[in-house]
């Protein structure tokens, strides 16, 4: 079996209406996907499934539905910007480990 590239199966997936880039015929927008006629079945299936799994199947699990744009009292009380500040700070620490490693590694050589 033939190994496919990434090209023949885009064409493959606009071909049949199963996903486009986004935004294709305005020139894309980076790492945003369309969904064509087969694709939203697709797609929708695969929620379906994960819905039934992962909150119809769980005792005590609820959907709930809205948006990702909020008041950000809302991101705040449910952590996510406690969690990004301490993943910024790690990053930020990480680098500076790493700065210091080269800085160190250079006078090390220089010695």
């Amino acid at each position: 079996m033939e190994k496919l590239t990434m090209e023949q199966i885009s064409n493959y997936c606009k071909h049949y209406g199963f996903i486009y880039p986004g935004s294709e015929i305005y020139d894309g927008f980076a790492n945003t996907w369309d969904f064509g006629p087969l694709g939203s079945r697709m797609l929708n299936n695969i929620k379906d499934c994960w819905r039934k799994r992962f909150i119809q199947q769980r005792e005590g699990s609820y959907e709930i539905d809205c948006g990702i744009i909020m008041n950000p009292k809302v991101w705040e009380a449910s952590g996510h910007l406690m969690i990004h500040k301490l993943i910024v700070r790690n990053v930020k620490k990480d680098i500076e480990q790493i700065i210091l490693y080269h800085i160190l590694q250079k006078k090390l050589i220089q010695i």
